[in-house]
């Protein structure tokens, strides 16, 4: 008991922004949130069932996870979930071993980290963990997106563009990869410093055919090949095997010598569906529907809408939804794409600002991910139309009895915006318990005991979660900011 008390203790001497483990966190509900850069001392105790619980947002496509102990008489479970708290990777940290460091591609929203131990000889499973690469100014893009272990849940990726993966030797996992091929043949590039593995790289076609395979033995770590394959969507799918002490890290790249499809000739959206024509100043409710496909993103489906031009200008489009991972692209009279963007907005929403010239443009709303459908927002402004934030209004549901919450913004009046909120919330008891407008914001804060909650408002997050920490403070234990919204969706 009093090494593993020690040596947390020592620990927080060292790392004066260090914090500490804040019981009780042993569920998904009552996970302990922690932010970019921070380092969290605990312990598992071993007199008890004991699993620890965190949680973090995403922002990007990936983060930085470090798992740290000196224990040599534990053995550690480390499971990292998604948004939906699915399990997409877990490790083994055995007797002897200090850790790992890791960067892992997840979807963009809050990401879990529970940790457990077993197979205690005289210690009390004292540890660390730190997530970095969360903030805004240093988002890791360009990594696979876990999970991603099969042809439905592929992640795309693009021509010309390396992309960062692992292998986990923790667990069966293969990492799958696709791309819209425009060519009669592509050229693979397959890099890795790993020189205790064995790699495994197959190709599909589109109706997922294997088409090729190479293997590259403990030792090999380059791959560069031109093979034909028809046009259409490719898979590629990464597995490895016979690890020695390592993670199976390693870099894909597809066709990057290539020209890329934004410069290939195309039809105009309106030759396969119908285009809405938007004004300056418009502000589209709409829904995202499969009577339609998208251009851009393979398997996603697509709403198009028409904008015209009497002069050259910038225009902003501001693509956000509550059901959807939006994907915004616009594209010339002729069909060619000038520009695309993920996550340019808040969260999983998003933003364009593009310089044009005089003349007739398609805007297409679609989904990251194949096959989704939803309600969305799409508004138009340009630099002559200034928007009005009082046209935005936002709500924060939250159940205090299971502790699952859920927050809406940018909607066009207050009671879609409860509404939709409440239909994002995972529990039937949810309520919404703050509702915003305007300029205004909201945030929620919790005792993670009893679950009762405080909300206060303020016109930034920052200021709306400082007022709801410190009344949350002052009238219950154990606070945490759960959640904050700005009407607008800043």
């Amino acid at each position: 008991m009093f090494r593993g008390f020690i040596l947390v203790a020592l620990l927080f001497v060292v790392n004066v922004f260090a914090s500490m483990e804040v019981e009780p966190n042993g569920s998904f509900t009552k996970a302990q949130e922690i932010y970019n850069y921070d380092t969290v001392y605990a312990t598992i105790n071993r007199n008890r069932y004991d699993n620890d619980y965190y949680k973090f947002r995403v922002d990007g496509q990936a983060f930085n996870f470090s798992f740290q102990t000196n224990e040599d008489n534990v053995d550690y479970t480390i499971t990292i979930y998604n948004q939906q708290q699915k399990p997409v990777e877990t490790y083994y940290v055995k007797k002897g071993e200090r850790g790992f460091n890791i960067t892992l591609g997840i979807t963009s929203g809050t990401a879990y980290v529970e940790i457990s131990a077993s197979n205690y000889t005289g210690s009390d499973g004292a540890y660390s963990i730190t997530v970095s690469g969360l903030g805004a100014g240093e988002i890791l893009q360009h990594y696979e997106i876990q999970p991603n272990g099969d042809f439905t849940t592929a992640t795309e990726i693009y021509p010309g563009t390396y992309y960062h993966g692992y292998i986990s030797k923790n667990s069966y996992d293969n990492d799958y990869y696709k791309f819209t091929n425009y060519h009669d043949s592509i050229n693979l590039v397959f890099n890795t410093e790993e020189e205790n593995i064995d790699h495994y790289i197959y190709v599909y076609d589109q109706r997922h055919n294997q088409v090729k395979y190479f293997h590259l033995s403990k030792g090999e770590l380059h791959l560069d090949e031109n093979f034909g394959i028809a046009q259409g969507t490719v898979y590629v799918k990464v597995s490895a095997s016979n690890y020695t002490d390592s993670f199976g890290g390693y870099q894909i790249a597809v066709d990057p010598y290539s020209p890329s499809p934004v410069s290939s000739p195309t039809s105009t959206p309106v030759s396969m569906c119908t285009a809405t024509v938007l004004y300056q100043g418009d502000t589209a409710y709409d829904t995202l529907d499969s009577n339609c496909l998208s251009k851009v993103k393979s398997g996603s489906f697509a709403k198009y809408y028409q904008i015209g031009l009497a002069q050259s200008q910038t225009i902003q489009l501001d693509l956000s939804s509550n059901s959807l991972d939006t994907y915004l692209s616009i594209f010339d009279a002729n069909g060619n794409l000038i520009a695309s963007d993920d996550d340019g907005g808040r969260g999983t929403n998003s933003f364009l600002s593009v310089s044009l010239n005089a003349g007739i443009y398609y805007v297409e709303v679609s989904s990251y991910y194949a096959n989704y459908t939803g309600s969305f927002i799409l508004q138009y402004t340009s630099d002559s139309t200034p928007v009005s934030s009082s046209l935005y209004h936002g709500a924060i549901a939250y159940d205090k009895y299971m502790g699952y919450w859920a927050t809406g913004w940018r909607y066009g009046d207050q009671i879609s915006a409860q509404q939709s909120t409440l239909q994002s919330c995972s529990s039937a008891g949810c309520e919404i318990v703050a509702d915003v407008s305007g300029n205004e914001c909201a945030a929620l804060a919790v005792d993670t005991y009893s679950g009762e909650y405080e909300v206060s408002y303020g016109t930034t997050h920052s200021e709306a979660e400082e007022l709801a920490l410190m009344v949350c403070e002052i009238f219950h234990n154990n606070c945490q900011v759960e959640t904050s919204v700005c009407a607008d969706g800043r």
